[in-house]
């Protein structure tokens, strides 16, 4: 999804990502008998253009490993290292660290050789973050409940799923055939060449098709009468029932909580993977700075409060779209309809996600106008998702930091003077932006908040200032006032003045954490102070 697409961004491995994705897929539904005539050709979101807020607009396909595979590559550049073969078997934690008991296996006499060596180790850590799916050991260990649903419906609701070799068909579409009134095939092209994800369902043999490549060949023929398509090897197989699930906090003391380990959905809407890494994101910075204790004593209690209520928003989706799938295909509905349930525009790419009511967001803007904003937040969850943002609007603390293009570089090197960049360039995954919007401003009102930023190490938070104008950076330098900054820019298309809601009348200071969402947007150092004040220590 775009929003999961900026946070790779920040991370640095977004051109590894679009190298391997796929993109512009459509979705194409076939004519049965015969399953080689298109019934209706259609996209699951068109594509649209990127714009100086919105640079990555559009969803792209790519398979969890080799997700996996790129972020591990990237670590380990960086020094860290996985080690497999490894698991957790219990923990005890208590205030000032985790005591994790952990198994290593190792093979002896070399890959070939059946002979496993185990070892044992404790391991003393400061926390313990669970990312270990939706069996979570981490979870069990903690006790957690799991509340929610399996369902144990025939038909509608059940899958087998695969991924499969497939020689003869485009890899330019997602394949459809069929309906679960009488069998349903869904065939996706992946990152893979000749590798298909397969989604098999309907009046089927649910345990013979999911454990017998000679019975999924059959349910595949079946369900497409397609006897050229060249089936050959399967690389995994299961059978899918559809767990709605999540946990009532998302850590307990020292340990966390992130992705499946906390919650399991349907996969109608893609946004499985997609809320993991909003988890992580949203988390990693929180814990760095506790780990540095530079943390306020609440930040860590905001991941819960932030992530719950936008999970289970997702999760109401989710199963609606589940239900309206399986309703759809259970006969055959019009197309237009059919059409409708496989959308994934709109909030399903994430980019209203919001957390507006934190007790670690501060909009003294919002509060000013009326905007439903009380201390400078919503008093409760309104709108997680944000379903209404993404229509448009005002911008609110909580809310994604957009994107805007078209700054330039001025008071720095003669190479880089004058030299064009964008907001995305700026932001950062391991400190604080701080955006001084000089409008009207003058010297004095910038002065003390630039002096108080400079109280904290650049690797905590970095001040920008953008004029509106290469008039009022004039007026400002004229004034004597020594901005000493490194990083001063000029809006000169009003892309970052239009995108953040600032008119020019006054200085306007947004505040933008590492996970790239707006943290704080305020009018005085005082302000300021109150933002810092939930955030740092």
């Amino acid at each position: 999804m775009p929003r999961t697409l900026e946070v790779y961004n920040l991370l640095g491995v977004l051109p590894d990502v679009r190298a391997r994705a796929l993109t512009g897929l459509r979705n194409r539904a076939y004519k049965l008998p015969g399953g080689v005539e298109p019934l209706k050709t259609y996209y699951m979101d068109p594509p649209a253009e990127p714009s100086p807020a919105v640079p990555y607009p559009n969803l792209v396909s790519l398979g969890q490993a080799s997700v996996a595979e790129i972020l591990r590559r990237h670590m380990e550049a960086l020094g860290g290292r996985i080690e497999f073969g490894t698991e957790l078997v219990s923990f005890e934690q208590d205030g000032a660290c985790v005591h994790a008991r952990i198994t290593k296996k190792a093979r002896l006499g070399g890959s070939d050789s059946d002979e496993v060596e185990v070892q044992e180790e404790t391991v003393v850590a400061s926390w313990l973050v669970g990312c270990d799916g939706a069996k979570s050991t981490v979870r069990k260990l903690l006790g957690m409940e799991f509340k929610g649903e399996t369902r144990t419906g025939e038909g509608e609701t059940r899958l087998v799923i695969a991924d499969v070799e497939v020689k003869g068909l485009s890899v330019e579409y997602w394949h459809f055939w069929g309906e679960f009134s009488t069998i349903l095939v869904m065939l996706r092209p992946t990152e893979d060449e000749d590798i298909f994800a397969l989604w098999v369902g309907g009046q089927i043999d649910y345990a013979k098709v999911a454990s017998d490549r000679e019975e999924l060949i059959k349910a595949v023929r079946a369900g497409t009468d397609r006897e050229d398509l060249q089936i050959g090897e399967v690389k995994w197989l299961s059978e899918f029932r559809p767990n709605i699930r999540m946990v009532d906090r998302f850590s307990e003391g020292r340990v966390f909580l992130v992705g499946d380990a906390a919650h399991v959905h349907s996969p109608f809407g893609a946004q499985g993977l997609n809320s993991g890494i909003q988890d992580a994101f949203n988390l990693a910075w929180k814990l760095a700075l506790a780990h540095r204790r530079l943390a306020a004593p609440g930040l860590l209690s905001s991941y819960t409060a932030e992530r719950q209520p936008v999970i289970a928003a997702m999760l109401r989706k989710t199963t609606a779209l589940l239900d309206a799938t399986a309703e759809t295909m259970r006969s055959r509905e019009d197309s237009e309809r059919t059409a409708q349930t496989w959308d994934r525009g709109g909030a399903l790419k994430q980019m209203g996600v919001n957390y507006r009511w934190s007790a670690v967001v501060l909009d003294e803007r919002a509060a000013a106008r009326g905007e439903g904003a009380v201390e400078g937040r919503e008093r409760e969850p309104v709108d997680p998702y944000g379903y209404g943002l993404v229509k448009g609007g005002s911008i609110r603390a909580g809310e994604r930091a957009p994107d805007a293009t078209g700054l330039a570089h001025v008071k720095t090197d003669d190479e880089t003077s004058g030299a064009e960049t964008s907001l995305f360039s700026i932001f950062s995954a391991t400190r604080h932006t701080l955006l001084l919007f000089v409008g009207a401003a003058n010297a004095d009102e910038l002065a003390p908040i630039i002096a108080q930023a400079r109280r904290y190490p650049p690797d905590i938070l970095h001040p920008v200032v953008i004029f509106s104008s290469e008039e009022r950076l004039a007026s400002i330098e004229g004034s004597g006032a020594h901005l000493d900054l490194d990083v001063t820019l000029v809006d000169r298309e009003g892309h970052a003045f239009a995108g953040y809601r600032c008119d020019g009348d006054r200085l306007t200071v947004v505040v933008v954490r590492p996970d790239g969402v707006i943290g704080g947007i305020v009018y005085s150092l005082k302000g300021l102070e109150k933002y810092f004040g939930g955030v740092f220590s």
